[in-house]
């Protein structure tokens, strides 16, 4: 409800902002730079952006592998289960204290860690296709680029082969709505204008 809300509220900013074709996406993994609300990335993104950089880490790492080595010590949990609520993004920090938690828990504290090892990752909200039939899922996901290669970051994978995912191997599976930077600037794909 508050979703359909906030796409009602965005939808004359963006005639205003982009008038004709300007905002035009042909592929999936096309985007622009646009304001989106935190809300839009779920509903329990409640806190913003830099929030989640803030406090004291008790993790430390130095390399994407020690990384994926620390959330594969991590229980996959919906927030339903352990929150009693269907969407509740916890601080990295607090991850660090239960090692349980879905996709968003596990995709911001990679994002966090990221950010101080000196990688450029996107945190990314969409759909991930499921093995039953086409079926899509509501996911969390970093991209980032290294030595000139691109890269999908799955945090809740089972070791780093499950992963550290090539882009151009597994962009497919990936249907992204929204994104956010380092910057905390955020930008739409044609899913999430799709949806507007």
């Amino acid at each position: 409800m508050v979703i359909n809300v906030l796409k009602e509220m965005a939808r004359p900013y963006l005639q205003e902002k982009y008038p004709d074709d300007a905002l035009i996406l042909e592929h999936a993994w096309d985007r622009r730079e646009l304001y989106i609300s935190r809300n839009c990335f779920g509903n329990g993104n409640d806190n913003s952006w830099d929030w989640y950089f803030e406090g004291e880490s008790s993790v430390t790492v130095n390399s994407l592998e020690e990384i994926c080595h620390w959330l594969s010590g991590c229980e996959y949990i919906l927030d339903r289960d352990l929150f009693n609520q269907e969407d509740f993004w916890q601080h990295p920090v607090t991850l660090e204290h239960t090692r349980k938690g879905d996709c968003e828990d596990q995709a911001l504290w990679a994002w966090r860690k990221m950010a101080l090892l000196g990688v450029k990752a996107e945190f990314v909200v969409g759909y991930l296709e499921s093995d039953h039939e086409n079926h899509l899922e509501g996911h969390a996901w970093l991209v980032y680029e290294h030595e000139g290669r691109k890269y999908i970051f799955e945090a809740t994978g089972h070791g780093q082969e499950e992963m550290i995912l090539a882009f151009e191997e597994h962009y497919l599976e990936y249907i992204p709505e929204y994104s956010v930077d380092l910057d905390f600037k955020t930008y739409i794909f044609k899913q999430g204008l799709s949806n507007l």
